[in-house]
């Protein structure tokens, strides 16, 4: 968590006072998801936490919040093996699990912002690979 700059203290408080839980894309996985102040002016965000439930207590397999830059961004994380495409600037209002394993972030007005794909490289060929291609607007220079 300490790479993603989110403390320990954060993950126990939305595990602690979740507002959403939603099940995960494996059974005894889920998506825990509660509030996380961020940043100068402060800023309310979502914090998510992937938690595997077993026979000892629930381990967590990541965390993330929804913190935006200006820019469309692509990230794959190794480490998680969690590939995220950040498609706009927005904090995220909520976060749905539409398909087991992929996570789906809305802002408020309820528009797409971000998506997240869970095992990644078990779902996506070349996940640490991305090639972009920009296609321009008939007539625009």
């Amino acid at each position: 968590m300490a790479r993603r700059a989110i403390a320990e203290a954060q993950v126990q408080g939305v595990l602690q006072a979740p507002q959403a839980v939603v099940p995960g894309n494996r059974p005894g996985r889920s998506v825990v998801q509660g509030p996380l102040t961020l940043g100068d002016p402060p800023q309310r965000v979502p914090l998510r936490v992937v938690v595997e439930v077993g026979q000892h207590s629930p381990q967590v397999v990541t965390a993330s919040s929804a913190v935006r830059s200006e820019a469309m961004k692509i990230t794959y994380d190794a480490t998680t093996d969690t590939l995220t495409v950040v498609l706009r600037d927005a904090p995220a209002h909520i976060s749905e699990e539409e398909k087991s394993g992929v996570i789906l972030d809305y802002d408020a007005d309820d528009r797409l912002i971000a998506i997240e794909v869970l095992d990644a490289s078990a779902r996506v060929d070349g996940v640490d690979t991305v090639q972009l291609l920009v296609i321009p607007k008939p007539g625009a220079k």
